[in-house]
């Protein structure tokens, strides 16, 4: 579980922007969007919703922590010491240009809480450090600075691999490749932290398709797409082989290492009911998936990653979720997750969109609509909460008012500009 994710210096983002699962002070919806913790009787948002106009930066928030996800999976293995790490200052003030990146999370793994973090440029890690939270206080695992790490004395998987450390890799990474008890449940919830956007979205038909095989999970979904208005009698997954006619080019050394790297392909069927003109049934037929529609296809696709989280407690974010699918869809996504029948465990979802009809009383508080906005030091972010939205009034009329900022400003008068060319 997230507490806290903040950035700063990345892309459109300059001052520290902080996006903050920790629940307000707040009456609304606390039997079923919030998760109660042991720290400090702290209570964690379910469900984040981004609002903002286009080029806002909601997106490139998203993008931030997809780097420091990758970065942390990565770093260890990929970033040699003279090669570019891949992170994008704000352009926008010359300042900034020649200021490194930040990044820092506040989370929860095996019950325990960390803080984790490191600044950053191209060349090289700045500083980096790893403690954990507790009560009233923090203890040191490890902080560095450049090459320099100082270790906490409870930390012994740190001792002795200082000499691994490489300018381009953080030092968690590297633990986590020597086996470190810590570092390595660390990284484990990274690779669990699951960000899907518009472009990546169709990787994960492979994964959902995959849990189809098994029984359990092909019941549970095929009942999920059926709650969700998409009236498939069933879904059938087929292997795809390799193709043999282009493998018989290969040596066999080659052959053996297609056959080891390769992932696997599947194809997926939809199965429908054919009927005859007097409406009555006479058969089924099966559909490529491929022939459905782009917003089943997209249901499909992210709908093994959504039941991952609910099931096992796992954090997704999903960029645009709206884009593609139905209102009724999306409505029924987030209502999964601010339910406690359905997200025991404490999935938690954040997502941007522009779908006004979520910013509904009945299903979100005021501490979980988060608006992003552009300024001339860039992208900073709020809640309607602390812009002063009242629980007895329309979040979506005083929105729409610009009441709390995040709408576009647009000025249909400069329409009168291209008069003469209509």
């Amino acid at each position: 579980m997230i507490f806290q994710f903040s950035i700063q210096n990345y892309k459109s983002i300059y001052r520290r922007l902080t996006l903050s699962f920790i629940a307000e002070t707040l009456k609304q919806h606390e039997d079923t969007n919030l998760i109660n913790t042991e720290f400090n009787k702290i209570s964690l948002l379910k469900t984040l919703a981004l609002y903002g106009a286009n080029a806002s930066g909601k997106t490139n928030l998203i993008k931030g922590l997809s780097f420091m996800r990758d970065f942390i999976l990565n770093s260890a293995l990929q970033y040699q010491p003279n090669r570019t790490i891949e992170v994008e200052a704000y352009k926008l003030l010359l300042k900034s240009q020649n200021e490194p990146s930040q990044f820092e999370i506040d989370f929860i793994v095996n019950n325990q809480r960390y803080k984790y973090g490191f600044i950053v440029n191209k060349t090289t890690i700045l500083r980096e450090y790893l403690y954990l939270v507790q009560k009233t206080t923090e203890k040191l695992y490890f902080e560095r600075n450049e090459g320099e790490i100082e270790l906490g004395t409870s930390f012994s998987e740190g001792y002795g691999k200082n000499k691994f450390v490489r300018p381009t890799s953080l030092f968690l990474s590297i633990l986590a490749q020597l086996n470190g008890t810590i570092s390595s449940q660390i990284i484990g919830w990274f690779t669990n932290l699951t960000i899907i956007t518009e472009t990546n979205y169709p990787s994960f038909t492979g994964y959902t398709a995959k849990l189809l095989e098994k029984k359990k999970h092909n019941e549970f979904l095929l009942t999920v797409f059926r709650a969700a208005g998409l009236e498939f009698e069933g879904v059938e997954v087929k292997t795809v082989n390799i193709d043999e006619n282009l493998m018989q080019f290969l040596s066999l050394e080659l052959k053996e290492l297609v056959r080891k790297n390769s992932p696997e392909q599947f194809q997926i069927f939809t199965r429908h009911k054919v009927f005859d003109l007097n409406g009555q049934e006479t058969g089924i037929i099966d559909f490529d998936l491929k022939e459905e529609s782009a917003g089943t296809q997209k249901f499909f696709a992210i709908a093994g990653p959504i039941i991952n989280s609910l099931q096992n407690g796992n954090p997704i974010v999903i960029d645009e979720l709206d884009a593609r699918l139905h209102f009724k869809l999306v409505y029924f996504l987030v209502n999964l997750y601010c339910s406690s029948k359905f997200n025991p465990h404490g999935g938690q979802l954040v997502f941007s969109n522009h779908m006004l009809d979520l910013m509904d009383r009945k299903l979100l508080r005021r501490d979980q609509i988060l608006l992003i906005s552009k300024t001339k030091l860039g992208t900073e972010l709020t809640s309607i909460h602390k812009e002063g939205a009242r629980s007895d009034k329309s979040f979506k009329s005083d929105y729409l008012k610009g009441e709390f900022g995040g709408v576009p400003d647009i000025e249909l008068n400069q329409l009168d500009l291209f008069e003469d060319y209509i």
